[in-house]
């Protein structure tokens, strides 16, 4: 692979010490050159409905599950055909209702959904193996935020990525917990992680944390060996093992765009956004246990990517599918050997697509 800059976190000190001297801009390629690249036609699924601004999506054995807040319910379940199903999770405050929803998870067998509702300050947990979309089983867990290290900056909770039984990965906003495990049965949050890469990143520690934190996507790849977390302000891409008991050893850090941003007025704790001067990186993110699959911006491109990055576990970009439509989400289903994504449409919205991988 051409051009792309490793850097590895986990570097012998003096080797540190020296990096730190050097400009940030140094770890940065700028982009990514692949030798192979395959050209993909894109096939419309459905072209009744514009969704206005989905979050992500994903698929069941049967049926496609799409997060947008383009209406009073959050979940939008179409066939893999294109067909609509239904809908579920209502906007509200009443049971199986939600506040707020930017990420979800699905279980590995694909037939429950978790979704944390970070408002709300609760995980949702809807069962998925009914044919009764509108009225699926669901069940509600509260989160504690006193269960928090004590800190003068405040907590942010992200996100809440389910791992095995009651338990699940925190992703947070700062070094006493950027990454904790919460035990439902136990009512307990530890930290499991809690650096940030700021050698890579020039800004207040604030700042950093958000970049890394805010806006990312945050995945285990499907058998729990590895995760990784993708940065939307500039590039970066962290691979990390994961050892028992949840514990987190950061692998290799891909440098592809240097965050430059700015900050949103007034924000409690800092929250950084894009300015006129950002490169956005990561659009979307979807891994499998073979490969992660990424839309990533081009150089000095802000809208929605034309190509699919295909990176493997050790962070090597082993291949591009290049498309004529611009594409904001996706997920891949590879013993299918298709990508079912969002596509930005030639009027308004976005359109469910797909992609054959044959």
């Amino acid at each position: 692979m051409k051009n792309l800059l490793f850097c590895l976190p986990l570097l012998a000190l003096g080797l540190l010490a020296g990096c730190a001297e050097q400009s940030k801009s140094v770890y940065y390629s700028n982009g990514i050159s692949i030798d192979s690249v395959y050209d993909m036609q894109v096939h419309t699924l459905n072209d009744s409905s514009l969704w206005r601004f989905p979050l992500q999506m994903d698929y069941t054995d049967s049926c496609l599950v799409v997060l947008d807040d383009m209406d009073d319910y959050y979940f939008h379940v179409y066939t893999q055909s294109g067909k609509p199903v239904g809908r579920f999770a209502h906007k509200g405050q009443g049971p199986g209702e939600l506040l707020s929803a930017n990420q979800f998870h699905l279980s590995v067998r694909r037939n429950v959904l978790y979704v944390y509702d970070g408002v709300s300050r609760k995980i949702v947990v809807y069962h998925l193996d009914t044919d009764l979309i509108s009225k699926l089983h669901f069940q509600e867990y509260k989160v504690d935020y006193g269960m928090l290290p004590s800190s003068e900056t405040p907590f942010v909770l992200y996100d809440m990525l389910p791992v095995k039984d009651s338990v699940f990965l925190v992703k947070a906003n700062q070094p006493q917990l950027r990454y904790g495990r919460f035990d439902l049965a136990k009512h307990d949050i530890k930290s499991v992680y809690g650096n940030f890469p700021t050698e890579y990143v020039a800004g207040k520690e604030e700042e950093i944390w958000s970049v890394f934190s805010s806006d990312t996507r945050t995945l285990f790849k499907p058998d729990y060996a590895k995760m990784l977390n993708a940065t939307y302000i500039g590039g970066i891409l962290e691979y990390f093992s994961v050892r028992s008991d949840l514990e987190l050893l950061a692998d290799t850090t891909l440098c592809i765009y240097e965050p430059v941003y700015g900050q949103a007025e007034g924000a409690v704790p800092v929250f950084v956004v894009g300015n006129e001067n950002t490169q956005l990186g990561f659009e979307d993110v979807y891994v499998t246990n073979g490969f992660v699959y990424a839309l990533l911006h081009e150089k000095g491109d802000a809208l929605e990517p034309y190509s699919i990055v295909v990176f493997d576990w050790q962070g090597k970009a082993v291949k591009r599918i290049r498309t004529d439509r611009r594409l904001a989400r996706l997920c891949v289903d590879e013993v299918r050997n298709v990508v079912y994504a969002m596509a930005l449409d030639e009027e308004n919205g976005y359109r469910l697509v797909s992609i054959s991988l044959k």
